[in-house]
């Protein structure tokens, strides 16, 4: 299960505590793809919740950035194209863990690349 702390922007999903103080290294005893993109660096992890969710983290530097929830490899939805049924499966996540709106350290809302076919949910650390 996935619990957000909505007074300081903990996120908990399966055995990750990740808080907006995360750095990089915290994460190295996990499994996970790593994507370097300049300053960015992005760890996706594609299993989380038994396959209901996948996570990429986005660091600048060695700080968390951003995370990114999406639909895990449980479901099966065409590439390139967001279809109903997996944009309503995030919105009630996002419902669920008090997204929508901004927060004193940052904010969690929902992000869609129409033309990427990509919907995910996005919180941002200030």
């Amino acid at each position: 299960m996935m619990y957000l702390n909505q007074t300081n922007g903990a996120l908990k999903i399966d055995d990750l505590q990740i808080t907006p103080k995360s750095l990089k290294n915290e994460f190295k005893k996990y499994s996970y793809k790593e994507y370097k993109n300049g300053d960015y660096t992005i760890y996706s992890f594609c299993d989380m919740e038994n396959g209901e969710s996948t996570l990429s983290l986005m660091f600048k530097n060695e700080k968390l950035f951003s995370i990114n929830i999406g639909v895990g490899k449980k479901y099966v939805f065409p590439h390139y194209r967001i279809t109903n049924e997996e944009k309503n499966m995030l919105y009630k996540r996002l419902r669920l863990i008090g997204g929508g709106r901004s927060y004193n350290w940052g904010c969690v809302e929902m992000s869609e690349d129409s033309k990427g076919g990509i919907i995910s949910i996005s919180i941002k650390y200030n």
